[in-house]
């Protein structure tokens, strides 16, 4: 995409006249009785097309890929699980024949995650 030539220019009865142009650079030039003012800018993204692309970077931390199940066969009072995440990750629990159930989910520390039962359970943990 090429920028087409662009010449503005303002006369005033008072105050400076002003002159913007545009032919690969941009100036402003601001000229006021015997004193001019001339400014070249610097646009992002107008002053020509974009040079080579870079080298890429280096692959950053894991995101929505990660998905842990742990299975509880015991019946307890109380599932525990470290998950090693900087996050808190969504958990969804399962009975023994694969219908959805919900305990009450606690963090202990930043990489566990605790699910408390009012009766002992026994199934899985799904963290994502």
């Amino acid at each position: 995409m090429s920028n087409p030539d662009i010449e503005l220019v303002v006369q005033q009865t008072a105050g400076p006249d002003l002159s913007l142009q545009h032919d690969g650079g941009i100036s402003l030039t601001i000229e006021q009785h015997d004193h001019v003012v001339e400014l070249d800018l610097a646009i992002p993204g107008v002053q020509g097309p974009p040079g080579a692309r870079g080298e890429q970077g280096p692959a950053g931390p894991e995101g929505g890929a990660f998905q842990r199940e742990y299975q509880f066969a015991i019946p307890s009072l109380v599932w525990e699980a470290e998950h090693g995440q900087s996050r808190q990750p969504n958990h969804t629990c399962f009975a023994p024949g694969g219908e959805r159930i919900e305990g009450d989910p606690s963090y202990p520390d930043a990489r566990t995650i605790r699910i408390t039962w009012a009766v002992p359970m026994s199934g899985a943990l799904r963290l994502t």
